[in-house]
């Protein structure tokens, strides 16, 4: 199966969430962005859910993935991203971009609707992090 939109992210997930509490969903996809595996990596409450970037990219690298999407639900109904969903995502890219496996989006998901990241062109970095990054890779015959 092809993931290239975020509706197909979301047409996956919505299947399996469960709508009462939030759960975070891993895409791990190939370098064509076909899917090699998902998988729930947490279950929190009603209204959060809280986890550690490592178990995200642990599961990327265990699933041998080019990249990744992030998926999670808001049971609320409401797909629109709250302020630690934004801070979130931010401190995930960033790391991605660090650790080279990309983050493509992370799509929050309700019953009937969802919000894309990439979509809403919510995933890139500051020119100055962007510079910052490239300096230290360079520094060590990175690209």
């Amino acid at each position: 199966m092809h993931i290239d939109t975020s509706y197909k992210a979301y047409d996956l997930i919505r299947k399996h969430i469960n709508q009462e509490v939030e759960e975070i969903w891993a895409l791990a996809l190939s370098s064509d962005l076909r899917l090699i595996a998902h998988d729930m990596i947490f279950r929190g409450t009603l209204n959060q859910c809280l986890f550690h970037p490592r178990d995200i990219f642990r599961f990327a690298c265990k699933k041998n993935a080019a990249c990744f999407i992030l998926v999670h639900n808001h049971p609320s109904g409401d797909a629109r991203p709250s302020r630690a969903d934004q801070i979130m995502t931010k401190r995930l890219f960033t790391l991605s971009v660090v650790l080279e496996i990309p983050m493509k989006d992370h799509v929050i998901v309700t019953k009937n609707q969802h919000y894309s990241f990439s979509d809403n062109g919510k995933l890139s970095l500051s020119k100055t992090l962007s510079e910052q990054l490239h300096l230290v890779t360079s520094e060590f015959g990175g690209q």
